[in-house]
């Protein structure tokens, strides 16, 4: 191969408005997708997490409610209404436990993981845990139990498996996913259309010269966006200097040639 062809290989094509706009709104595009794929995550978690802690908030407070202090002593009934809250998720594990704030298990899982810190009266605490290999989502309240006599406190603390949360926030996920790769496709489309649009001026222009003759140098009469117009003002104001140039050329050229005719 010779060095000229070599040296052609190696010639980077020119650069392209149409390529460098469509690179630039893709990119854009692409990174918008992104960014809106991770926030749609976010609020899918949130959006499932306020809607199943509902749940948990509700149970532990029918459990609490069912507290009572018999004979100086705390006693809990777990009613069946508090758990049936929970068979929302049928592929979900639920677990309890109510004790007292020095840590004695009045009744319920005595190994679930204790919050990082002790609720307050009517401030629920919510936290995630792993338990028995799971992520689990917690909830716990304290309450006071009035007796004729004395008053104790318990808290009480319910938990169920995050399968359905996260079930939730992957449909919720997926389906903007869905809609955000449309609306991402219809705007790559639009902008290819656009700048399809944007440059049909550089090609009526491109035609109008292809089809002049080579001393045609009149000015370009066409209309074009604003950003083209100084180029075609200075293109035609070069036309017109040529011209000029031509004519002069043109007239010493024909003076000279009468002279030589008649010396």
């Amino acid at each position: 191969m010779s060095e000229d062809a070599v040296s052609a290989a190696h010639v980077r094509p020119p650069p392209s408005i149409r390529r460098t706009l469509l690179l630039s709104i893709g990119l854009l595009s692409l990174v918008a997708m992104l960014l809106l794929f991770l926030g749609a995550g976010r609020y899918g978690r949130r959006a499932a997490d306020l809607s199943y802690d509902r749940l948990l908030n509700a149970s532990a407070l029918t459990i609490a409610d069912s507290l009572a202090l018999v004979d100086g002593r705390l006693e809990a009934n777990i009613p069946c209404a508090a758990l049936e809250l929970l068979s929302a998720a049928p592929d979900d594990r639920a677990f309890y436990r109510v004790y007292t704030p020095d840590g004695a298990t009045l009744t319920g899982y005595a190994d679930l993981p204790a919050p990082p810190s002790l609720p307050r009266d009517g401030q629920p605490r919510v936290f995630d845990a792993l338990y028995r290999g799971e992520n689990t989502r917690f909830v716990a309240v304290s309450r006071w139990v009035a007796g004729p006599a004395s008053q104790g406190q318990a808290i009480v603390q319910v938990g169920q498996t995050r399968r359905a949360r996260e079930a939730v926030a992957d449909d919720i996920v997926w389906h903007v996913t869905g809609w955000i790769a449309l609306f991402t496709v219809a705007t790559l489309l639009l902008a290819w259309l656009a700048v399809d649009r944007a440059l049909q001026p550089l090609v009526r222009i491109e035609q109008d010269f292809s089809v002049r003759t080579p001393f045609d140098l009149r000015p370009i009469d066409r209309a074009v966006p604003t950003e083209l117009s100084h180029v075609v003002a200075a293109q035609n104001h070069f036309m017109s200097r040529l011209s000029t140039n031509i004519d002069a050329l043109r007239a010493f050229i024909a003076e000279a040639a009468h002279q030589m005719r008649n010396p």
